[in-house]
């Protein structure tokens, strides 16, 4: 499928499927940057507002991956729009814990002091702390960054290979035209591969994401409601 970049104005070509098998085979944990997928796929195309549909991303990855932990990182102020029903597992989700109104104090003394506004709500502190608390307690093979962001996906890969050598490659997925050419493996050696997520993991941005299930529990409490009422 080729999209426009609304931005650049550059044609991309978005793959009909998502290529994931370098993954294949391999222990992986999978930290998805939620709000920078979020936000490509519903804003940087013309005329395709799209999202990322994390259950299909899920399958994706455990069909490809010998073990797939998967983590998804959001801010405070917008994690329901962005991960859905990904309470569900194999999704953990990761919220940044934000004080709203500490936030908006802090906007309105900047505009007052006329200085640009700039958001503090990404999920980035909250990815640094997920991938250096989880990626030393099993043997991974696979660190996945779910995102486009130069800053951090160059700073991850640094770190990782700085602590753990060639013992855990580092890969990028992201969106075609969302993607630092930072990030790109013949522009950066500490990073082995860039998954480009195709039109297979994506969904109209106006169909809206699946409810999370309920749990066996919740089912019996139903149905004990509906037999008595």
């Amino acid at each position: 499928m080729q999209v426009t970049h609304a931005q650049s104005g550059q044609i991309y070509e978005i793959a009909d499927k998502t290529d994931a098998s370098f993954l294949r085979r391999k222990r992986s944990l999978v930290v998805i940057d939620g709000e920078n997928l979020h936000y490509a796929a519903k804003r940087n195309f013309v005329g395709k507002s799209s999202r990322v549909d994390f259950d299909k991303t899920a399958k994706m990855l455990q069909n490809a991956c010998t073990i797939a932990d998967m983590y998804v990182c959001a801010s405070g102020t917008s994690e329901r729009d962005i991960v859905g029903g990904t309470y569900n597992k194999p999704w953990n989700v990761i919220v940044n814990p934000l004080d709203t109104s500490d936030l908006l104090k802090r906007k309105r003394e900047l505009e007052e002091l006329g200085n640009k506004v700039t958001s503090d709500s990404n999920a980035d502190p909250m990815i640094f702390y997920t991938v250096g608390r989880l990626l030393p307690l099993k043997r991974y093979q696979v660190l996945v960054i779910g995102s486009g962001d130069g800053d951090l996906g160059c700073w991850l890969a640094k770190i990782v290979k700085r602590q753990f050598g060639n013992t855990i490659e580092v890969v990028t997925m992201s969106l075609a035209g969302s993607h630092s050419p930072r990030l790109f493996t013949d522009q950066n050696p500490n990073i082995s591969a860039n998954i480009e997520i195709g039109c297979d993991l994506l969904v109209p941005f106006d169909q809206p994401p699946a409810l999370p299930k309920p749990t066996l529990w919740e089912q019996v409490q139903s149905m004990c409601y509906n037999l008595v009422n």
